[in-house]
């Protein structure tokens, strides 16, 4: 029987991790999409990275340490991916503008 509750216990800390992951992406995409906006409302740009400060921080005051970097990681990565596609996309408007010219 308490090999069954230690299996029952991984998968649990698995589909948390996961669910926590899945989160951070989501979170990291909804900060990112309020900062690609073309109007620029800085009310609503600090109301979304505080929120998501505060999410991190009660995160790591309530989950494990494995849950915390899943959501960080994904976050993470989320506003990077978001943020060099932005980037790339920029250069590569200046370039096709340039070489019409």
């Amino acid at each position: 029987m308490e090999n069954v509750s230690q299996i029952l216990i991984i998968i649990g800390i698995v589909i948390r991790d996961i669910g926590l992951l899945v989160f951070g992406v989501a979170a990291g995409w909804l900060t990112m999409s309020v900062f690609q906006q073309p109007e620029r409302q800085w009310q609503l740009q600090a109301v979304a990275l505080g929120a998501l400060f505060i999410l991190t921080g009660m995160l790591a005051a309530f989950t494990s340490a494995g849950g915390l970097g899943a959501f960080s990681m994904a976050c993470g990565v989320t506003v990077l991916a978001l943020a060099l596609r932005k980037s790339s996309a920029g250069k590569s408007r200046s370039q096709d503008t340039s070489t019409e010219k």
